[in-house]
């Protein structure tokens, strides 16, 4: 598997925070980050988010575009933000099967 590019790895930290902030279970990322064809100038970043508890619908998006607009300021260039349980299309579960890469996973509760 690729490492990340560094335009992405310096960011970890930040990820984790805005993770715990927003109560994500679990953060992927896939597409050009973890393929190795990122390209600085041009390339967006595209996760695949699961909030830890299914949340009323005003709740999660509140809680999705929290995230998604501070990962936009983090990054400093286009986020792709997709929740998982609103995926249907059964190629693209499957690209993300083989692709995704967990880069974020909330502690199980005690």
């Amino acid at each position: 598997m690729n490492a990340l590019p560094p335009e992405i790895a310096q960011h970890l930290g930040g990820v984790r925070a805005l993770c715990e902030r927003y109560r994500v279970k679990r953060l992927t990322i896939f597409g050009s980050a973890v393929r190795g064809t990122f390209d600085p100038a041009k390339s967006d970043v595209d996760f695949v988010v699961e909030f830890e508890w299914d949340p009323d619908p005003l709740e999660r998006g509140r809680l999705w575009w929290g995230l998604w607009g501070e990962l936009l300021d983090l990054f400093d260039r286009h986020v792709d933000l997709v929740q998982r349980r609103s995926i249907e299309n059964p190629y693209f579960m499957q690209v993300l099967a083989l692709t995704e890469r967990s880069i974020y996973e909330s502690a199980p509760a005690a």
